[in-house]
């Protein structure tokens, strides 16, 4: 381009019109620019089932996670305010972890809380609505009696035999497996639903060493 021509542009850029053109088209580009970025979402914090005993409980990190808080707080809230929940160390973390295949960590010592613990420790820690919600689901839906659970895995069981005969990877088995995954969402047993739950997948053997160790504490509860 010649020197003419450089003074051309610039000249046709430098009345008011042409900066309201401009700057028209420069907020237009980054609006542009934010619709094609997308935009990633935080996936939502589902607490796997825990039990202390009889009693369905949620661990400090499950808490600190669903208060969007973090687990220094709500430990420092329970000590200040000497709130009643279960100090789980030494032997009693020991075997909670047995029971709870999905507590993981080399801690000292946790807090857990049953319904009635956890409605004591929202009474000193801001909360929203969406985190009540999160917990009362978590105690109502998941709060199935161990008996509740032994039947519905039954089915969930018979379920997959059917879908196991049926031959592996059609449609009809893939909508079955998908049935019998909700049946251990709902008892807690899985996280979320699919239609491959094989014992030759790494989610269809933690689910299965899951349903072991549910049986063998029933047992022991009932002996």
């Amino acid at each position: 381009m010649t020197e003419t021509g450089y003074l051309m542009l610039v000249k046709s850029f430098t009345d008011d019109l042409a900066w309201t053109v401009q700057r028209a088209l420069v907020n237009n580009y980054f609006k542009s620019e934010k619709q094609i970025v997308p935009t990633s979402k935080s996936t939502e914090y589902k607490p796997t089932v825990k039990r202390y005993g009889a009693d369905l409980v949620l661990v400090t990190k499950d808490l600190a996670e669903m208060l969007e808080t973090s687990v220094e707080n709500i430990c420092s809230i329970v000590k200040k305010n000497d709130i009643w929940c279960y100090r789980l160390e030494n032997d009693s973390l020991k075997k909670f972890k047995r029971d709870n295949s999905s507590v993981l960590g080399t801690i000292n010592y946790m807090f857990a809380f049953n319904k009635e613990m956890t409605i004591g420790l929202l009474k000193h820690i801001r909360h929203s609505k969406e985190s009540l919600e999160k917990i009362e689901t978590y105690f109502n839906v998941t709060g199935l009696s161990d008996y509740d659970k032994l039947k519905l895995i039954e089915l969930a069981k018979d379920i997959q035999n059917v879908s196991n005969n049926r031959g592996y990877n059609t449609p009809y088995a893939n909508m079955l497996n998908i049935v019998a995954s909700k049946i251990y969402v709902d008892c807690g047993f899985l996280n979320d639903v699919t239609d491959d739950i094989s014992i030759n997948t790494s989610v269809g053997t933690c689910t299965y060493q899951k349903l072991i160790n549910f049986r063998g504490n029933l047992k022991r509860k009932l002996i």
